[in-house]
């Protein structure tokens, strides 16, 4: 993995964490309370994406191992949001906008690393 990549990484979860702290406490009506669930939950999937993406040289592994991550993201993602539904939580509405809006940043972020892995240097 490149310099560059986890630097990116550091920042990138930092301003999400800081963001989630800042929603929090100034309890903006557009952010749900349980934001720090949220953003822990796709932490961890990040960082199997990490492990799993450490020290890929190979496109062709680099490709398969982004679309394992993706799709144990979506099924772990599937079963939380169960879990949470069955919890009968209040403004569920709005936990999943929050949860996908951090499920695409993710998304996005994770393909932008593997963009960066994968330039000739």
């Amino acid at each position: 993995m490149k310099k560059k990549s986890l630097i990116e990484i550091f920042f990138f979860n930092g301003f999400l964490f800081f963001f989630s702290l800042i929603a929090i406490y100034f309890n903006f009506y557009f952010i749900h309370p349980y934001i720090l669930p949220i953003y822990f939950f796709h932490l961890i999937y990040f960082i199997i994406f990490f492990l799993l993406n450490k020290n890929i040289k190979n496109k062709s592994k680099s490709v398969r191992n982004l679309l394992i991550s993706i799709v144990l993201r979506f099924t772990f993602s599937f079963f939380f949001l169960i879990s949470i539904g069955i919890l009968n939580i209040e403004s569920y509405n709005l936990f999943i906008m929050n949860f996908f809006a951090f499920y695409l940043l993710y998304i996005i972020f994770e393909i932008r690393i593997l963009l960066i892995n994968l330039q000739p240097t």
